[in-house]
């Protein structure tokens, strides 16, 4: 319904770490099969605090959606609401249903 509708475009209106985070990790299993150290080094380096920086991004991401939407509709969002929300900014902006 409109709630979830509210939260649908909430998190399609900005976008979010969690989107990239699939083709960085498509890099990193490339570059970890480079015979160079520092190469491997570097890239789980770069994945792990891309992965912290996407987990920051996603809760601070649902603190504000929940304060619009509390503005909004004058109560809490509802039980699943949370993981709709963080989930759906891990997808990719073109693999999301319904369309953005």
């Amino acid at each position: 319904g409109p709630e979830r509708r509210f939260l649908r475009d909430a998190v399609d209106a900005r976008l979010s770490i969690g989107e990239f985070l699939l083709p960085v990790m498509i890099t990193v299993l490339a570059l970890s099969l480079l015979p160079l150290g520092w190469a491997r080094t570097a890239s789980f380096f770069v994945a792990y605090g891309l992965m912290i920086f996407a987990i920051i991004d996603s809760w601070l991401l649902w603190r504000r959606v929940k304060g619009m939407f509390v503005e909004q509709f004058g109560h809490l969002p509802g039980k699943g609401s949370a993981p709709y929300v963080v989930l759906r900014a891990f997808q990719m902006r073109g693999s999301r249903i319904p369309r953005p």
